[in-house]
């Protein structure tokens, strides 16, 4: 961190950052991430299968939006071809403007039909009322979130089967858990709680790809940060934590 954005942070909480650069990585690595406590798994009414979906029309400029997300997911190893007796539509959506001048899409999958015989795992999301509770006469706040965070969670390998979808040139399937899945914020959840655990409700929150730490003290605030960075890096399969993206602090 550098620039303006660094003139606003406490030095203290610049130091934690900057010991800790790999914490925080422009972009995930290729290849399937490590191995966490839950893959996600796709759980089926009995004696259930979606129906297939037929390819949705596109015109060329789509098309070749289309070939080149299927190129980069495939060169990132989070997805590969696949023989599936089901499969899901695909459209493309333009992104927001960045003001590149430049069109930019991404790839949206269509579940609706495997979402609609896929049984719903639970997992207990804070609520509203429990996170203003718990933040009760803290002053310094902190945010992370975690870049790619559903593509940090692998598909149990027997379940990728039930992610295909089609495309113009075939059919392909996740590796690692895609957006658009019913039950995947709670698969998600589950694994980033069992990381912080010991943290959570005492100076920590998460919910989904946002975590808040939140302290009375500046100096209490800094050795809650280095136990978050120990919970996301000394635990197995977690080695570099290279989820993490950016940082931001603020107090009041």
């Amino acid at each position: 961190m550098s620039g303006p954005e660094a003139a606003k942070v406490p030095n203290q909480i610049l130091d934690v950052l900057r010991q800790h650069r790999e914490l925080f990585p422009h972009s995930l690595p290729d290849g399937l991430p490590p191995r966490r406590p839950y893959d996600h798994r796709i759980l089926l009414a009995p004696g259930k299968l979606p129906t297939r979906a037929p390819i949705y029309k596109m015109p060329p400029d789509q098309i070749k939006h289309h070939n080149q997300e299927i190129a980069r997911l495939t060169a990132k190893g989070w997805i590969g071809p696949t023989y599936s007796p089901i499969c899901a539509p695909t459209i493309m959506v333009d992104k927001k403007e960045d003001g590149s001048g430049e069109r930019k899409m991404r790839m949206v999958i269509n579940y609706q039909a495997l979402n609609a015989l896929t049984i719903e795992p639970e997992f207990p999301m804070p609520s509203v009322q429990s996170v203003l509770e718990m933040l009760g006469g803290a002053t310094v706040f902190s945010t992370m979130d975690l870049e790619a965070g559903f593509h940090q969670i692998r598909m149990a390998r027997t379940d990728r089967w039930k992610t295909a979808f089609r495309s113009v040139q075939g059919l392909y399937e996740y590796k690692v858990m895609p957006l658009g899945l019913k039950g995947a914020p709670a698969t998600f959840q589950a694994n980033i709680n069992a990381y912080l655990q010991p943290l959570l409700g005492s100076g920590v929150i998460a919910y989904l790809d946002d975590v808040l730490i939140y302290s009375a003290t500046l100096e209490s605030h800094t050795k809650l940060l280095e136990q978050v960075r120990t919970a996301g890096v000394n635990i197995p399969g977690l080695s570099n934590k290279r989820g993490w993206h950016q940082a931001r602090s603020g107090q009041g």
